[in-house]
């Protein structure tokens, strides 16, 4: 999906399940996003499990250092059982959920929005070896930042969710 730079510059909401297959820890897996590399600087947001074990958000600031911006879970995940990932940017702040619990979050200086593809599935285009494996379901993006009580009732933590899956 194509998105103008102009779509994604402020307060965000990316949401889904994921199942990873078995076998796959110690591996980056792209979630979903708009992240881009140019040059060495990072530009647009996306969600990773990264070869720590642990699900990532990343918002990229226009500079190469992507770490300082990311959100990590709290713990590793290695498990193949679904699990819903949110990362959320409100304001300077970018906050990451795992299965409704907030995880630590981090403070940055801003987004610069990205003009690559959104991706489902893949970390960013340039690269062929950060496909998931695994499975997605039920992607929402939300042009504003989710409240932790939506966040919970979205992952079926405050009322009795049917799970398709």
């Amino acid at each position: 999906m194509k998105c103008t730079p102009e779509e994604v510059t402020g307060d965000f909401t990316l949401a889904t399940w994921v199942k990873l297959d078995p076998g796959t820890a110690g591996h980056y897996h792209g979630i979903g996003g708009k992240l881009a590399q140019v040059g060495g600087d990072y530009f647009g947001f996306g969600l990773v499990r990264h070869t720590g074990n642990a699900f990532r958000l990343w918002v990229g600031d226009g500079t190469d250092d992507l770490a300082k911006s990311a959100v990590s879970s709290d713990t590793p995940y290695t498990d193949s059982e679904w699990h819903h990932v949110v990362g959320v940017r409100a304001g300077r702040t970018n906050r990451l959920y795992i299965d409704g619990a907030p995880q630590t979050a981090t403070s940055v200086t801003g987004l610069v929005p990205s003009t690559d593809f959104f991706h489902l599935g893949r970390q960013y285009s340039h690269l062929d070896d950060r496909y998931l494996r695994g499975a997605i379901d039920d992607v929402r993006v939300y042009d504003r930042a989710l409240s932790a009580e939506e966040i919970a009732g979205l992952a079926g933590l405050t009322a009795q969710r049917h799970k398709p899956f």
